[in-house]
């Protein structure tokens, strides 16, 4: 195609040419000048003819197609029931066309997350909006966290119970917060160093608590008013220290390079690799191999009473509930049209 249009142009150009020529009382430079105007009449329209038809460039063709592949080599280990290399295909697949504008590089994209939605076991439930905080002046949320009391909602400097009109009774915390769990009466922040901020909602107060002997926490979960946190491998327990108590006592090691942790009577570990550990009391009593690597920023959800655990993934906008005895998915619930998964209670 683009060779005969060039042949087509040059053929247009020599015959103005030819026909200026037999005119012969226009003077040599008049002659160029519309020479040129003809030229340029015709180049501008055929050129872009050219480059509108000439189809996808190399890059864009190879990346929907490696793709492509990849979505075949997916469905080959689905067939071999190896789920996690499935994952790692279709994520894969995902990737390489993620953000690119063509036809068919986004019909591969919607193939890829089609076949990832059906592996996560995707609910048809949406979310509902409790709370809209956006409208509210000066207002960013940080972290919430379920109280009997409600839902327990941190600013950057203040904490309190969500309401319609936004925070009700705030009060000024003292540390900045990497962590918020939520308790019967109100909540506990932890700055992930020493320092705590009990809050009650029942009585509108809030309490500074420092830790004993702490160390660089890398993962923290709080149950039954206790607080566990990981240091290089141990895990350490401060009990009631919900209450203001503040001993430290060694829990026991685990294994495995841990993200995150979670208790519910068992303490549950998740690693950089997707393997859930199992502990109870301070040993290990099982190794769940997860169909699914975790992102980075993945961490799991307290969920005491429940059958599932719940492992909240703010890169893909996923929550998945995961069987606790079998470290299954049961389901998992989507959150595409949330921009960012700050905190989940």
């Amino acid at each position: 195609f683009s060779v005969a249009k060039r042949r087509s142009l040059l053929s247009c150009i020599t015959s103005g040419y030819r026909a200026l020529s037999r005119i012969s009382n226009i003077n040599n430079k008049y002659k160029m000048a519309v020479f040129c105007i003809i030229a340029v009449a015709v180049i501008i329209p055929v050129t872009a003819v050219i480059f509108f038809t000439s189809g996808p460039s190399g890059t864009i063709k190879t990346a929907y197609t490696q793709a492509g592949e990849k979505i075949k080599l997916a469905q080959a280990e689905l067939a071999k029931s190896n789920e996690r290399g499935a994952r790692t295909l279709l994520m894969g697949a995902l990737s390489q066309v993620a953000g690119i504008d063509n036809q068919k590089a986004v019909s591969v994209g919607q193939q890829a997350e089609a076949q990832l939605d059906t592996l996560d076991k995707i609910s048809d439930q949406q979310p509902l909006v409790a709370f809209d905080f956006s409208a509210l002046p000066s207002t960013s949320v940080t972290g919430i966290a379920m109280s009997d009391k409600g839902i327990v909602t941190t600013t950057l400097t203040a904490i309190g119970i969500a309401s319609e009109q936004g925070i009700s009774s705030p009060l000024a915390k003292n540390i900045v917060e990497k962590y918020i769990f939520g308790t019967k009466t109100g909540a506990v922040l932890f700055d992930g160093n020493a320092l705590l901020n009990l809050y009650s909602a029942e009585k509108n107060k809030i309490w500074d608590s420092t830790l004993e002997n702490m160390r660089t926490t890398t993962a923290t979960a709080l149950y039954g008013g206790n607080l566990y946190t990981l240091s290089d491998g141990i895990v350490y327990k401060y009990a009631d220290a919900a209450t203001g108590s503040v001993k430290r006592e060694s829990w026991g090691p685990v294994e495995g390079n841990v993200t995150s942790i979670t208790v519910d009577g068992n303490l549950y570990t998740l690693t950089k690799d997707g393997l859930l550990g199992v502990y109870f009391k301070g040993k290990k009593t099982g190794s769940l191999p997860l169909s699914l690597i975790p992102s980075e920023k993945s961490f799991l959800v307290p969920t005491p009473g429940s059958d599932s655990l719940y492992l909240a993934d703010p890169t893909t906008k996923k929550i998945y509930a995961i069987n606790k005895s079998s470290g299954a998915i049961v389901t998992a619930y989507k959150f595409t049209a949330i921009n960012n998964i700050q905190s989940v209670a």
